[in-house]
């Protein structure tokens, strides 16, 4: 997970699938919030001047580390049924049953 934090259970890579991940949180009664880590500055080293880059990442902690194990938890369910329902759908869309 990005930093070491005990509170991210999950970085997603933009904000839709942040949000989502954290109302999926809210609806198992954990509460949790995005974090986007501050942009960092990249040094040019030929002209001398730096860029501002932004995080590519966006991570989703709980808010009390007691509850961290639990929503990995949830989270490790909610994408194990997707994987099984993409299994499903790409069945059907193959064999049309």
């Amino acid at each position: 997970m990005a930093d070491d934090n005990p509170l991210t259970v999950f970085v997603a890579e933009n904000l839709q699938m942040a949000e989502a991940v954290a109302e999926l949180l809210a609806k198992e009664g954990l509460a949790a919030e995005l974090v986007a880590p501050p942009p960092k500055a990249d040094p040019e080293p030929v002209l001398g001047g730096a860029d501002m880059v932004t995080a590519d990442a966006i991570e989703v902690r709980v808010a009390d580390e007691k509850q961290a194990e639990k929503a990995r938890e949830v989270l490790g369910t909610a994408i194990a049924r997707a994987k099984l329902q993409a299994l499903h759908e790409k069945r059907a869309a193959r064999t049309g049953t």
